[in-house]
């Protein structure tokens, strides 16, 4: 409700041409829907954690809609949806993930992981290696094994 009044009162200041007061409604608008993406980020990793993975899933979903650049958020739907067997919409959030933040060393692991399923072993791979180099501590040994012999 606090950023409908604010987004108003910035339409009202933007017809008055006090465009310095509407910009800063404006911006604390934005600041708003950034803190509510953390916020229904947050609730869903307590709902993922406690189970409730519909309901984290739906909180994830509108962390995205408010922040379609949280990256943590793509990643988590990844998950969700690759537990689900949905391997391709697994893998467009991951893609999602990495391409927002190319540090997530996780999104690559478990994209990795993904498109191997998918039978597309060299960018399984590829991915793979970027994780490793992110994270030591992804080493897969069953991933190192298909890797090695190449299928």
């Amino acid at each position: 409700k606090r950023a409908i009044k604010l987004a108003k009162r910035a339409q009202y200041y933007k017809e008055r041409h006090q465009f310095d007061r509407a910009k800063s409604c404006l911006l604390d608008v934005q600041d708003h829907r950034a803190l509510a993406a953390l916020a229904n980020y947050q609730i869903g990793i307590m709902l993922s954690t406690a189970g409730n993975l519909r309901v984290a899933e739906r909180h994830f979903e509108q962390a995205v809609g408010q922040d379609p650049t949280l990256a943590g958020a793509c990643y988590q739907l990844g998950l969700l949806a690759q537990q689900s067997g949905a391997l391709q919409r697994a893998r467009d959030y991951f893609e999602k993930a990495v391409e927002l933040d190319y540090t997530h060393a996780r999104a690559h692991y478990q994209l990795a992981r993904t498109v191997n399923l998918d039978e597309d072993h060299e960018l399984a791979r590829n991915h793979y290696l970027i994780a490793l180099d992110l994270d030591e501590s992804l080493k897969d040994p069953v991933l190192e094994q298909r890797f090695r012999r190449g299928n």
